[in-house]
């Protein structure tokens, strides 16, 4: 098992390679008798990645490979996040019923 804990900048990305040794090189007959098995059915790999990202607060952090920014399609690209149109109405309408109530009780 093995972990990496790093620094991805702002707009950069990191890339990582996965790579399968086989344990069985230099047994020519196990290795021959595994891959005829192997031939005969199939062969499932499974693999499990678990990802935990914070947010780095530091402008100007370094790390990972820089996205260029020829790429980035400044029309379509989000600044900041989302905002959730629905909840801003909820609060919104809540605030002014919370007005209002106001309001009626000091008449």
């Amino acid at each position: 098992m093995s972990s990496y804990k790093g620094i991805v900048g702002a707009s950069s990305y990191e890339q990582f390679t996965l790579e399968i040794m086989w344990a069985f090189e230099g047994n020519d007959e196990l290795d021959t008798a595994i891959g005829n098995a192997a031939a005969k059915s199939s062969v499932d790999l499974k693999f499990k990645i678990d990802s935990y990202a914070e947010e780095n607060f530091n402008p100007s952090a370094q790390g990972g490979v820089v996205v260029s920014q020829d790429t980035i399609d400044y029309d379509n690209y989000e600044f900041g996040g989302t905002i959730r149109w629905d909840l801003f109405a909820i609060l919104l309408a809540l605030l002014a019923v919370g007005v209002i109530y106001i309001i009626v009780w000091r008449i």
